[in-house]
């Protein structure tokens, strides 16, 4: 279960927007020290991931945002997930997301016939591992805290922020922080 469109939004926004992520878990490895988050968002600016994995989200009332009723439309249609609205008559507190048996048993079909997802299973894992605990509100909170996504404009695009990034580790491997490219 995944509580809130909120959250789902907010690691919407992550998976696809591989720059912001890895802006993240340099904050992360700023706060705790833990190595394996540094080599990953090194590793993520090393590569072209930020260039062709990135797929931009509108900046709406609440942060990034993208309309999800069309595609969880098809799931439910084929039986692979459900969405409970939690509230009063006319008044939606919070929608909750299920994946249902017959959703597992597809996934893991597809994750092991089609080795091009393999992307998107490590990296939900690792999103998943480093937002554990986090609602929603949280997760919207810390990737307004980007001057680029603050800044931006309702109804506009949230820009890339790969070049801020990169220098953002170059700085950090020019003051030997960092693991760098050679993998030291």
């Amino acid at each position: 279960m995944l509580r809130s469109q909120m959250a789902l939004q907010a690691l919407d926004f992550w998976l696809r927007n591989p720059d912001y992520f890895a802006n993240w878990l340099l904050d992360l490895y700023e706060k705790t020290r833990d190595y394996a988050l540094l080599v990953e968002a090194e590793r993520i600016m090393d590569s072209d991931e930020p260039e062709i994995r990135s797929y931009l989200m509108l900046r709406y009332r609440f942060g990034a945002y993208e309309p999800v009723d069309g595609s969880l439309s098809v799931l439910a249609g084929a039986g692979l997930v459900y969405r409970r609205r939690e509230g009063s008559a006319g008044h939606t507190k919070q929608h909750n997301y299920y994946l249902t048996e017959r959703g597992r048993q597809v996934a893991r079909e597809l994750i092991g016939e089609v080795s091009e997802l393999d992307y998107y299973v490590q990296r939900v894992g690792l999103i998943v591992r480093v937002t554990e605990g986090l609602t929603g509100s949280q997760l919207k909170a810390i990737q307004y805290e980007q001057q680029e996504y603050l800044e931006t404009e309702w109804n506009q695009r949230i820009r890339p922020i790969a070049a801020r990034v990169r220098h953002r580790i170059a700085a950090m491997q020019a003051d030997g922080v960092t693991v760098g490219k050679d993998g030291r």
